[in-house]
């Protein structure tokens, strides 16, 4: 076993100042302290965005809804939903995006990327509602993005049962959903 008198680098960092000292063990050590803090950080990141995830109540896409000019009121416009619907804030997440603008006359790489967002957003089934204005509607329904209301209506009667015992669902179908 080693004494004190075995171990050089602690006999060297006794006759330092401080300062000396800080800079000695940051000279020889710097990478495997950024390594520890680098791994702190990132758990704190991880653990905080488990704990504050909320699953998500309700999600709409507005489609030419005015673009940034509007998407300042995107949470005013969440807030108010969630309230007029009852979901807890606390518990789910409301998103309401009015940021998405399609031109349809003169497609630019903007609004491609803009039909990727929402197909991406539609093949996730992440899109509760998507708003658009009739020539941005039109374009969809032509493309058989929507499906038939008169049909899934009369199925939401049929199966609100196993719709209603999903905490999500629960108090928005409540309201929607009128008995038969």
């Amino acid at each position: 076993m080693r004494t004190k008198k075995e171990h050089p680098e602690l006999e060297k960092l006794k006759h330092l100042s401080p300062k000396k000292r800080v800079q000695y063990i940051f000279d020889y050590y710097k990478f495997p302290i950024l390594a520890v803090i680098v791994v702190i950080v990132l758990t704190v990141s991880i653990i905080q965005t488990v704990v504050s995830h909320k699953e998500v109540a309700f999600n709409a896409v507005l489609l030419n809804a005015g673009g940034t000019a509007v998407t300042s009121n995107d949470a005013r416009f969440a807030s108010d939903f969630a309230e007029a619907a009852g979901i807890d804030t606390n518990a789910y997440s409301v998103y309401v995006d009015c940021s998405n603008v399609l031109n349809l006359q003169a497609e630019t790489q903007y609004d491609l990327a803009v039909r990727a967002k929402i197909s991406a957003l539609f093949a996730a089934k992440e899109i509760d509602i998507l708003g658009a204005d009739p020539e941005a509607f039109d374009d969809y329904a032509r493309n058989g993005a929507f499906m038939d209301l008169r049909t899934s209506i009369t199925s939401i009667r049929k199966h609100s049962g196993s719709l209603m015992k999903r905490p999500r669902w629960k108090k928005l179908l409540s309201r929607l959903i009128v008995p038969a």
